[in-house]
């Protein structure tokens, strides 16, 4: 496989599903205060929900609590892309402002060079409706891929095949293999690894940022 090295120079984005609506003030101060005190650039916290489209609002569903007492953190999702589809009553639901990943008012930017996508299912939105140019700068790209919400193995391929067009070389662990399959069969999702030279600059959406 080979290395894959991060860029020298950009910005960093994470794009977490705790981050909209379950306001963690602590864990938000926290992430300020590690990079501050480890000698790295001040970290700004966006506690907005990222979806497709245009900047709105949105109904967050909240990860029910665990049977043992521990309160579920990390199965926050839009309503869309809730975990708790199948009967399965939801838990609390919050309304919250979004804003969306590409365009104009969006968190890209000319200066982000790193994505990492872990939104509990609102990839699926992201990755299959970008525009030719909408990665705009970044060379690395790092997502989990939901296969336990799109079991279509041609939806997940045409999003590979995508990214390669946007000039991404793009790896999994089962690269060569799981295409043959029409559905995905395991109770588990997938992270995607995806690496490109630096891309001449584009401004699609005229704000020059």
């Amino acid at each position: 496989a080979g290395e894959c090295p991060l860029p020298a120079d950009g910005a960093p984005t994470e794009c977490g599903a705790s981050a909209g609506g379950d306001s963690r003030p602590k864990l938000n101060r926290a992430q300020k205060q590690n990079s501050i005190g480890r000698g790295g650039s001040p970290v700004e916290v966006l506690e907005l929900a990222l979806a497709a489209g245009e900047a709105g609002a949105g109904d967050l569903v909240l990860g029910k609590t665990r049977s043992d007492g521990v309160r579920n953190t990390w199965r926050h999702a839009l309503r869309p892309n809730s975990h708790y589809q199948s009967g399965e009553a939801p838990g609390e639901t919050v309304r919250v402002a979004t804003i969306p990943l590409f365009g104009r008012g969006g968190v890209l930017t000319d200066k982000v060079s790193f994505v990492k996508l872990d939104c509990e299912g609102c990839e699926l939105d992201l990755l299959g409706s970008f525009l030719p140019g909408d990665w705009r700068q970044v060379e690395r790209l790092v997502f989990e891929w939901s296969f336990t919400k799109e079991r279509r193995m041609a939806v997940f391929t045409d999003v590979v095949r995508r990214l390669e067009a946007e000039g991404f070389c793009v790896h999994y662990e089962g690269r060569g293999t799981w295409e043959a399959m029409e559905e995905w069969p395991w109770e588990m999702d997938a992270v995607v690894f995806a690496a490109r030279a630096r891309p001449a600059r584009l401004r699609r959406d005229g704000d020059g940022r």
